[in-house]
């Protein structure tokens, strides 16, 4: 009998200002999704779509994730129309699931799934994404897709249209086969040779996706990177037949349950009754019994005063912060049906724009292709550097 052991690991990389991937980890159900959107809706998209995985039962097959993955596409889709912070959000899915004695593979987008046999490592998922579909049609090779300006636009996705179209993979490990999923963090930042290499050092599922997050740090970390690594071991409890052993319940870092990257609204809540306590914690300003003397009268003027003054700092701080940040990120708009990078944050606070315009290309927004308007219409925030090849590469997209 197999039985099946996981480690897994993300980091906001040395780049990006959040981390807008999500992973689950429990035995036998293994996801890696990787978020897309302006300010954090990416992360919502994300964690939509593992909360409802992690929702899924013990040893299913296509249909049951099929289904799922259905859901989490109605739920995120619902969510970007509802609420227009989210507008445009969406995000890549790279599941596996057990199906008897064998992982039933989901795949939206360009994360993706690996196996590693008899030292070998193999690509078992297809991306979702522009320079795979020219390299299928033989207008790139995968060496100029490697350094295409667009190598990060999708061309499937959860919550971006109405219906989402997985592909399905089947795979039946066998003792020492190792199952990698990962978002385009890892696959884009480091060779597959050296993810082969690495997977064949480690000998624990823990240690193997903890070199290979470092190994994408290594390599500049330009992304959030993410993955679930899966070995494939021989049972030493025997059986005979097929079939998969169980890995002990819990999840990752002594959680319990799911091994996801994804905070409980629970923690949030305790965080939000924490913060009103404070707020009610200052007390009377000035004496309220009669017959107070002119040095309790004027001592509650001075507490008066200073609580003003304090927070009137604090207000000049916080300001200066926001608009520190506020110039460091850049968005790709529109303006007058041209295509536009801007700088700062795609949003207006009393009638006043966060944003300026940094540089426009001679790109009209209707002549795009829906992907590309469904990218520039995200208003994901993104480096100087990131907005500029996205904007200047459409001026050479085919």
């Amino acid at each position: 009998m197999i039985r099946l052991t996981h480690g897994a690991a993300t980091h906001l990389g040395l780049v990006r200002r959040q981390n807008e991937d999500s992973f689950v980890g429990e035995p036998g159900l293994y996801a890696v999704c990787d978020g897309m959107g302006g300010a954090r809706a990416g992360e919502v998209a994300s964690e939509l779509a593992c909360r409802v995985l992690a929702d899924l039962p013990k040893n299913v097959g296509e249909p049951e994730l099929r289904e799922a993955i259905a859901k989490a596409n109605r739920m995120i889709r619902d969510r970007s129309l509802a609420d227009s912070e989210l507008s445009g959000m969406g995000t890549t899915l790279t599941a596996a699931v057990r199906s008897g004695s064998a992982l039933t593979i989901a795949q939206v987008g360009d994360s993706r799934a690996y196996l590693f046999h008899d030292g070998e490592l193999r690509q078992v998922t297809c991306d979702h994404s522009l320079v795979a579909e020219m390299i299928r049609s033989g207008r790139l090779t995968p060496e100029e897709a490697a350094v295409h300006p667009h190598r990060s636009i999708i061309t499937r996705a959860l919550g971006t249209e109405e219906l989402v179209n997985p592909d399905f993979f089947v795979v039946s490990p066998v003792a020492g086969d190792k199952v990698l999923l990962c978002s385009d963090g890892l696959s884009g930042m480091v060779p597959d040779d050296e993810v082969q290499e690495l997977l064949a050092r480690a000998d624990d599922p823990q240690d193997a996706a903890d070199l290979l997050v470092a190994a994408a740090l290594r390599h500049g970390g330009e992304d959030n990177v993410t993955v679930v690594v899966i070995f494939a071991e021989e049972s030493s409890g025997g059986g005979s037949g097929g079939g998969f052993g169980e890995e002990p319940d819990g999840g990752l870092d002594g959680g319990p349950g799911s091994g996801s990257a994804v905070p409980s609204d629970a923690d949030a809540s305790d965080l939000a009754g924490r913060a009103f306590t404070t707020a009610d914690g200052f007390g009377p300003l000035v004496a309220e019994t009669d017959g107070a003397s002119d040095r309790s009268f004027f001592g509650g003027r001075r507490r008066l005063v200073t609580t003003i003054v304090i927070a009137a700092l604090a207000a000049a701080v916080a300001a200066a912060a926001f608009l520190t940040f506020n110039s460091t990120v850049f968005f790709v708009g529109t303006t007058q049906g041209q295509v536009v990078l801007f700088q700062g944050m795609p949003y207006r606070v009393m009638g006043v724009e966060l944003y300026g315009m940094e540089e426009s290309v001679p790109v009209h927004f209707e002549e795009l292709d829906m992907y590309l308007q469904e990218r520039v219409d995200a208003h994901e925030l993104v480096t100087k550097e990131e907005g500029l090849r996205f904007i200047r590469g459409l001026e050479t997209t085919p």
